[in-house]
């Protein structure tokens, strides 16, 4: 398990925004996609990290007795740009489970993006993602002898990105059937879906 590649479980394609966005922007964001980590994008490319934690300090150090707006009025005033971290720790789209688990246990930081050549976002990974991957391997075992092996550098195989898309798809849906919350969980499962069915249609095999 530790060797798999960290495409097995991070989120491809997740929800980002950029930094001219306001902060009332991204909290919205953050609740339509349950989510409590943003990757900042421009152009592509990823330029910051925005948490939850960043909302509420925000809201904190706007708040002024003199100036007694609402919580949304004060996130409308703010950019992403000026809360945003912009000292990034990052994975490579080669990293394993095993170097996210490493990076993630210095219990500082709860969500790493993953980034391909250029530092163009590729996907992003949580803590969450690990606990639910090791959870996977721990009830489901028979479904992690899928190991598709693949150059160190090299761009997936069709094959291979859709083994990932199909094992992405596998995952969301037994987070649907188990979690027993499974409105929170219909985001990620429609996410796995169309995700697998691009690949699918790609082969000409559509389902």
């Amino acid at each position: 398990m530790k060797d798999q590649p960290i495409s097995r479980i991070m989120t491809p394609d997740p929800v980002t925004v950029t930094p001219a966005d306001t902060a009332a922007q991204a909290f919205a964001a953050m609740r339509a996609a349950r989510c409590h980590h943003l990757p900042v994008v421009e152009n592509g490319v990823l330029v910051g990290m925005l948490g939850s934690a960043d909302l509420v300090k925000a809201l904190i150090s706007s708040s002024h007795p003199d100036h007694p707006q609402t919580g949304h009025a004060l996130l409308e005033t703010c950019r992403v740009a000026t809360i945003m971290a912009r000292r990034l720790i990052t994975l490579p789209q080669q990293a394993t489970l095993l170097d996210a688990v490493k990076t993630l246990a210095r219990g500082d930081i709860h969500a790493l993006p993953v980034v391909a050549p250029g530092h163009v976002l590729a996907g992003i990974v949580t803590s969450t993602d690990l606990v639910e991957a090791l959870r996977d391997a721990l009830v489901y075992p028979i479904a992690q002898d899928s190991n598709v092996s693949e150059a160190p550098h090299a761009s997936p195989s069709p094959a291979a990105a859709a083994s990932t898309a199909l094992h992405a798809l596998y995952r969301a849906v037994g987070h649907y059937l188990h979690s027993g919350r499974g409105d929170l969980e219909h985001g990620r499962l429609l996410q796995a879906w169309h995700h697998a069915r691009e690949h699918q249609e790609a082969r000409n095999t559509p389902f």
